[in-house]
């Protein structure tokens, strides 16, 4: 059922986030997490979705439970620390940023993303 869930993607989901039905976008994802609690992409989703809610803090749990289960998601880092800064906790920001370019995910997360805004 996972590898089902992750290639059909999370549309509802994004779909009622970019709305601004945030509410409804967190409860989809979490429905997704319960069917599925190691969907880092729901995780890292539920986590912009909190952001977006002003909840900050949550968010940055969220960003950790995604990379926790899958270190190479590199929205989930770069979301992480963009609201690392939001919160002005830059210092650790900057260590997070770091961990990132070690293990070589902000770079090509950065460039694809480059590409594809040309």
């Amino acid at each position: 059922m996972g590898k089902i869930r992750q290639k059909i993607g999370t549309t509802k989901e994004e779909l009622l986030n970019s709305q601004g039905k945030y509410d409804e976008a967190i409860q989809a994802y979490d429905k997704a997490i319960q069917l599925d609690p190691n969907y880092a992409k729901a995780w890292s989703n539920k986590g912009m979705a909190l952001v977006n809610m002003g909840k900050l803090d949550e968010a940055i749990q969220a960003f950790d439970k995604a990379i926790w289960i899958d270190p190479s998601l590199a929205e989930a880092w770069y979301h992480k620390v963009n609201t690392l800064d939001k919160l002005g906790r830059h210092e650790e920001a900057n260590k997070v940023l770091g961990e990132a370019i070690q293990l070589e995910i902000w770079i090509s997360y950065i460039s694809a993303n480059l590409i594809s805004s040309m």
